[in-house]
């Protein structure tokens, strides 16, 4: 894709998803073929490794995209994030889940 603001061409590269980028960019730079924005994340990204792990993974860019974009922030999620982001009922719950069970691990771990 080409950027030609101000009739200066240059091709443009992808951007780390936790930058903040005004809407439009977003869509015209992560747009995929089912309308929805699509993060330029590692397949080794904490939060889409553990959105995959929990069945979930269809909400790894969302998380990321809302500054949910490592594992410390995502703990501290709670379900009014998650509803205000359109995850449904059932899979906040598998989500909140995921995440008590992660969390008790994690401290085990310390």
């Amino acid at each position: 894709q080409i950027d030609q603001e101000d009739g200066d061409e240059h091709e443009l590269s992808p951007l780390p998803c936790h930058e903040a980028l005004p809407r439009q960019r977003i869509q015209d730079t992560r747009e995929n073929g089912r309308g929805q924005l699509r993060c330029m994340m590692s397949n080794h990204h904490p939060v889409l490794v553990f959105m995959q792990e929990a069945g979930l993974e269809q909400y790894a860019d969302l998380l990321v995209t809302n500054g949910f974009d490592d594992m410390e922030t995502l703990v501290e999620i709670d379900d009014l994030d998650m509803k205000d982001m359109g995850i449904s009922l059932g899979h906040r719950r598998k989500l909140s889940k995921r995440l008590r069970e992660w969390g008790a691990q994690s401290q085990q771990q310390q």
